[in-house]
C-alpha cells in the first residue's frame, strides 16, 4: 500500500513538473507572437512612410521640364502602381498591429490612442504633400 502511495506521489510530482514545462513553453510562444506582432506593426509604419515618400515624388516628376508628357505619365503610373499597394499594405499592417498589441500593452484604449496618433500623422503628412503640389 505504501508503495502505491509513493508511486502516486511520484506521478503527481512528474505531472506538476511537466505542467510547469508546458506553461513555460506556452509563455515563450506568446512572447514570440507579441514580438512578431510588434515587428509587423513597425514594418507597416515603415511601408506607409516609404509609400508616402514615393507619392511625394510625383510633384518632382511633373515639375521636370526635361521629360515629355508621355514620360511623365508613364513615370506617374509606375510610381502609383508601386506606391499605392505599399501604402495599403502598410496601413493594413498598422491596423492589425494595433489590434494585436493593444491588449498586450494594457487594453483597448492604448490601441485606439496609437491608431488615432498614427492616423493623425498620416493625414497631416497627406495634407502637407497636397498643399505642396497645389502651390
Amino acid at each position: 500500500m505504501q508503495r502505491l502511495q509513493e508511486k502516486k506521489k511520484a506521478l503527481e510530482e512528474y505531472y506538476q513538473a511537466k505542467k510547469k514545462e508546458q506553461d513555460l513553453l506556452l509563455n515563450q510562444v506568446g512572447q514570440k507572437n507579441e514580438i512578431q506582432n510588434i515587428t509587423k506593426f513597425v514594418s507597416g509604419i515603415g511601408q506607409a512612410g516609404m509609400a508616402i515618400q514615393q507619392i511625394q515624388n510625383l510633384g518632382s516628376i511633373w515639375k521636370n521640364s526635361d521629360l515629355s508628357g508621355g514620360e511623365k505619365l508613364l513615370q506617374t503610373v509606375t510610381n502609383l502602381a508601386m506606391s499605392l499597394p505599399m501604402l495599403g499594405k502598410g496601413l493594413n499592417d498598422i491596423v492589425n498591429g494595433i489590434k494585436s498589441i493593444g491588449p498586450a500593452l494594457g487594453g483597448f484604449s492604448v490601441g485606439v490612442g496609437a491608431l488615432i496618433t498614427v492616423t493623425t500623422l498620416l493625414i497631416d503628412r497627406y495634407n502637407t504633400l497636397k498643399q505642396k503640389h497645389i502651390e
